[in-house]
């Protein structure tokens, strides 16, 4: 569960016309059915991995910033759309279009 109000969802990055990374977030307001641009990460991507954390909100690693450039190793969290924490230790490997979870130890 994300650290946002229940009524509330947000997704971060995605491709214009399948080829071209975004940076928006977005957070729909499941109340009044509006989205609203809240945010932007610090790189465009698309393909990324992402699972949520109790605290750390929504956390992407990898992707893609465009179709023909290779996947990144970059790690990302957002607890509301709006500020971001890179500070994570890089993917061992690049990657994009792979599947994540997170999981309680």
């Amino acid at each position: 569960m994300l650290p946002v109000p229940a009524n509330e969802v947000i997704y971060c990055g995605g491709a214009f016309f399948g080829i071209v990374g975004t940076r928006e977030c977005f957070s729909l307001d499941l109340v009044s059915n509006e989205w609203t641009q809240v945010g932007n990460m610090t790189e465009a991507k698309f393909h990324a991995g992402a699972s949520a954390h109790p605290t750390r909100g929504l956390i992407q690693t990898g992707g893609f910033t465009a179709v023909i450039l290779p996947g990144m190793t970059a790690v990302e969290s957002t607890p509301d759309g709006v500020t971001f924490d890179r500070s994570y230790a890089r993917m061992p490997q690049a990657l994009g279009s792979h599947c994540q979870v997170g999981l309680k130890k």
